[in-house]
């Protein structure tokens, strides 16, 4: 009684427009409404308000439902989506998710994207909007650097400990200036021109460890020793405050030569300033800056340096285009190293949204692969206690005894069977694994010539219990995240529905010569050219060359290869030069050469008159004689649409070159073909393709229409009322 009720009051609320309160008082939610359920035999599958509006939407461009969508489109959508849930049944039932080829390739496809995803999700989502919260605040710092070079011995890194340990003790103890303290005891090669000072950064910007730390300091605070792989640091805040964005800016520079002279210097200044001053009178920026920047790269975009944040130019030029307010100011006249400037301000940045910045703050995470390489680790250190994770050291002593660093992976083989039985690791109350697995991890990863020395044994031995903890993880994904599990239900689904639709449909729609011949015969008025032309064209390497023989046969000009009377008389004499020297030549290459050279001496004529377009088309196409007909195109109006207007010219109209790739092609128009059917040459293509497209349809249909006969289909259209429509 109470569920026909309820079912009355949710059907008035669809005209009463009555949503929430109807729902929620009958202790429904609105997005597990059934807009349909398929039922066969035992099986039966209900497809939710929810499910639909997800399936609906990646149908979608961008996902954008539109607010034009009516019933009529849900219900079209909803009954193709129960038609694909029939066959996903339909190869459920009939075995396809049990074939060894569509299994190994789920499994390959989960492999590939089982691991970015846990990166993707434990990882980089999680640093991403660490990323974007530092982002927000900008740090002014000093520091002190004591280095430790790589592979640097313990005795090393202790005296650079110690050496770090007495700068802290004189700025704590004896409240020394920071910058004498750093000019006496940093490693840092700038620090005599900067006193360990670094400006301001923001999030990104410096090696994790060192940035990590400063955004946990406060302004004043003395921060360390941090370890980073430059060696230990000491870090004073010395300010704290929201985020400088970045700007865009163009600036003039008139350059100083390195080491000027007085009057260098002067010269270089009375130009800048007298850009300055015609700059005030009105001139042009962008011109001025084409005409007279010595930095010719931005020159020619008229002084503009794109957009840049702190930290990427000279401090003089950074503060003076940092310190602009409003768009379009200029600069006073600003020295740098490189000499005088004069900076306008282009653009300002605005603060983007964590959607918004999501993209850029990845590729900027991921080119920081120390980080990346850190925060793996974490997440590895993470699933080990997650899982407690244990290894056993009784058992990886029989490896460790092997370790020499002048022995190869290959003494390994070694090893017994009873000690390669033994676990060497173990989590997660059932997974273990026993030595023989490690080593066979560390023969494949270790060969070659790489010794088995302890500190190669300790990186593989850690890539191992890295991929196994991993691998374990991977295989808790589909239960720990629902949008993977979603994707991977998808994916396996689209694989058996792709097979079955290749089995059911595609591969019995093939098309044979007869039957496409027969199909001719019925609709030969279906298949119709309408009005073409037939063009020949004459192709040519440049427009040079292009132009000069349209000229010829436009304008009757000719320009190119003429031969005059003196022409013709000096090749004659060169021509008769060589046959002489063949004179009392016998061999078959001279007397092929002499019979060459007289056909060029008997056709050697005056020829400055203009030639005909096929003379042209001989010369230029490469064939041979003038016998040989021309080649010819037939288009539609539309398939070229610099031919499109030969449909209003007269036959033998030249058209003026056009390029095609990387070619000059001068056209003729040789015919207008009137409209006319295709012959079954010509419409063989579409009669096989429209044929397949018609047995597609009826091999779809009858395998549908089987489905749904045999299955029992309840559509809820008052529910379906509820898409795309407020939750509460």
């Amino acid at each position: 009684m109470a569920g026909r009720f309820c079912k009355q009051i949710l059907k008035s609320a669809i005209f009463l427009g009555v949503t929430s309160v109807v729902i929620s008082g009958c202790g429904g939610n609105l997005s597990q409404l059934p807009v349909a359920e398929i039922k066969q035999q035992n099986w039966r599958y209900t497809v939710t308000l929810d499910e639909f509006e997800q399936k609906f939407r990646e149908g979608l461009p961008d996902s954008v439902v539109s607010m034009n969508d009516s019933l009529a489109q849900y219900r079209d959508f909803l009954s193709r989506y129960i038609d694909y849930r029939l066959k996903v049944k339909d190869a459920f039932d009939k075995g396809y998710d049990k074939k060894s080829e569509l299994i190994r390739e789920y499994n390959t496809y989960r492999r590939q994207l089982a691991e970015p995803y846990l990166m993707e999700k434990e990882v980089i989502e999680k640093n991403l909007r660490e990323l974007y919260e530092k982002q927000k605040e900008e740090i002014r710092a000093a520091h002190i650097l004591a280095l430790v070079p790589k592979n640097a011995k313990p005795a090393d890194t202790l005296k650079a400990y110690q050496k770090i340990q007495r700068a802290k003790a004189l700025l704590v103890t004896n409240n020394a200036p920071f910058d004498s303290i750093a000019l006496a005891f940093s490693d840092d090669p700038s620090v005599k021109r900067n006193k360990g000072e670094l400006g301001y950064f923001s999030g990104g910007m410096m090696v994790h460890q060192f940035e990590d730390a400063a955004y946990q300091g406060r302004a004043g605070e003395v921060l360390g020793p941090i370890r980073t792989r430059y060696g230990y640091h000491l870090i004073k805040i010395k300010d704290r405050r929201k985020r400088t964005l970045p700007i865009r800016a163009s600036h003039i520079m008139v350059s100083v030569p390195k080491n000027p002279t007085p009057e260098d210097t002067l010269k270089a200044y009375q130009s800048i300033k007298g850009i300055l001053s015609r700059l005030k009178n009105g001139e042009q920026f962008v011109e001025l800056a084409r005409q007279f920047s010595d930095d010719k790269t931005s020159g020619k975009r008229g002084g503009d340096l794109g957009f840049f944040g702190l930290n990427r130019m000279v401090k003089p030029f950074e503060n003076a285009a940092f310190a602009l307010k409003n768009i379009g100011d200029l600069s006073p006249i600003v020295r740098s190293p490189f000499g005088y400037h004069i900076i306008r301000l282009e653009d300002r940045q605005v603060a983007k949204s964590y959607e918004e910045s999501k993209e850029s703050l990845k590729r900027l995470f991921k080119r920081n692969k120390e980080k990346v390489r850190h925060e793996n680790r974490k997440l590895v250190d993470l699933l080990k206690k997650r899982y407690r994770f244990k290894a056993y050291p009784e058992a990886l002593a029989a490896v460790e005894s092997k370790l020499d660093s002048s022995a190869t992976y290959g003494l390994l083989e070694s090893l017994n069977q009873n000690q390669l039985q033994q676990t060497v690791m173990a989590f997660a109350e059932k997974e273990s694994y026993t030595l023989d697995t490690l080593v066979r991890f560390l023969k494949r990863s270790g060969s070659g010539k790489r010794k088995l020395t302890r500190e190669n044994y300790d990186i593989l031995k850690s890539e191992f219990e890295e991929s196994i903890i991993k691998s374990y993880e991977i295989s808790k994904l589909d239960s720990r995240y629902p949008e993977f599990a979603s994707l991977m239900k998808n994916y396996k689904e689209g694989i058996l529905l792709y097979k079955i639709s290749e089995d059911m449909v595609w591969s019995r729609t093939q098309v044979s010569d007869s039957l496409a011949r027969a199909y001719y015969e019925d609709h030969q008025n279906d298949y119709r050219f309408s009005p073409r032309i037939e063009v020949s064209h004459i192709s040519l390497a440049n427009d040079s060359l292009a132009g000069d023989l349209y000229e010829e046969l436009t304008e009757n000009i000719r320009v190119r290869d003429k031969l005059t009377k003196r022409e013709v008389y000096k090749k004659k004499r060169s021509l008769k030069r060589k046959l002489r020297k063949l004179r009392y030549k016998k061999d078959n290459a001279s007397k092929m050469k002499r019979v060459r050279l007289k056909k060029e001496l008997e056709a050697l004529k005056v020829d400055v008159n203009p030639r005909s377009y096929e003379d042209l088309s001989a010369i230029y196409s490469g064939r041979s004689d003038l016998i040989t007909p021309l080649e010819t195109e037939k288009f539609e109006k539309g398939e070229r649409d610099y031919l499109d207007r030969c449909f209003t010219l007269n036959e033998a109209a030249i058209l003026a070159p056009v390029k095609v790739g990387n070619t000059y092609r001068i056209y003729r128009l040789e015919k207008k073909l009137p409209a006319m059917n295709k012959s079954f040459d010509e419409a063989k293509s579409e009669i096989f393709s429209h044929l397949q497209e018609l047995l597609t349809e009826q091999f779809e249909k009858d395998w549908v229409s089987r489905l749904r006969q045999k299955s029992e289909i309840n559509i809820y259209l008052e529910n379906l009322n509820y898409a795309f429509q407020p939750k509460s």
